[in-house]
């Protein structure tokens, strides 16, 4: 089968569709990053109080 676009328009339509999901993997996994340390420091910090309130007890 013959194709539609010539082989360089081919080429830089994949290049910037493969430059366009590596910034998208790379902004959401930035984002899931900050996301998990937050989480960590909430649960340590809770983990932190029912440390003491268990020791008052």
């Amino acid at each position: 089968m013959a194709s539609l676009y010539p082989t360089r328009q081919r080429r830089g339509r994949s290049r910037g569709a493969l430059a366009n999901g590596i910034t998208w993997m790379m902004t959401n996994s930035l984002v899931l990053y900050f996301a998990a340390i937050f989480v960590q420091r909430i649960w340590a910090l809770l983990n932190l109080d029912v440390e003491q309130w268990i020791r008052r007890l």
